[in-house]
């Protein structure tokens, strides 16, 4: 499964459908189960070149989970709370570096108080990567060399105690999503 997928995710829910992607071994079909708010199923085959891609159907708002098999391999992957909503990508230059707890008021901003409402808020943030091509993949390198992470927002994910400028959540991608503008 293609790194950005992971638990705590948010995937497009409908009318639109959802992209879901990964590797295997040439001819394997891929099986997607899909448990929640709808009960559905997605399939695809990799391919010769060791790719596959599987279309889930348009998902009502919801918390799912979804388990990906193989008869090759069995259950290759499982996800759990995963949510279908709105999701945004936010990217810029300098101004995406620009975080919460520097931001007007980051005291109110980041107490547990003003996370009381925003519990079907995740968020994943990705570092900076250079590339001279596409990557087919999110790369280690732009997590700092960790692993992708999802979670629900929360104070301690996106106002770490340290207000060093580049730690912390994007000020700019926070408030837009919660409809607050504080910046």
């Amino acid at each position: 499964l293609a790194s950005a997928f992971a638990d705590h995710m948010v995937l497009q829910r409908a009318p639109a459908t959802t992209r879901l992607w990964g590797r295997g071994i040439a001819g394997a079909p891929v099986l997607i189960r899909v448990a929640g708010t709808v009960h559905a199923n997605a399939s695809g085959t990799v391919s010769g070149a060791g790719e596959w891609a599987a279309m889930l159907p348009p998902l009502l708002a919801g918390s799912y989970s979804l388990n990906m098999t193989s008869p090759s391999t069995g259950t290759f992957a499982t996800l759990t709370d995963v949510l279908a909503g709105e999701t945004f990508l936010c990217a810029g230059q300098s101004n995406m570096e620009f975080t919460v707890p520097g931001s007007f008021n980051a005291t109110a901003e980041c107490s547990a108080a003003a996370f009381a409402d925003l519990a079907g808020l995740r968020i994943m943030r990705v570092g900076r990567s250079q590339s001279s091509s596409p990557e087919p993949e999110l790369l280690p390198a732009a997590f700092g060399g960790s692993a992708l992470n999802w979670s629900a927002a929360s104070p301690q994910n996106v106002c770490p105690s340290s207000h060093s400028r580049g730690l912390g959540f994007s000020a700019a991608c926070f408030f837009f999503e919660i409809g607050r503008a504080h910046v």
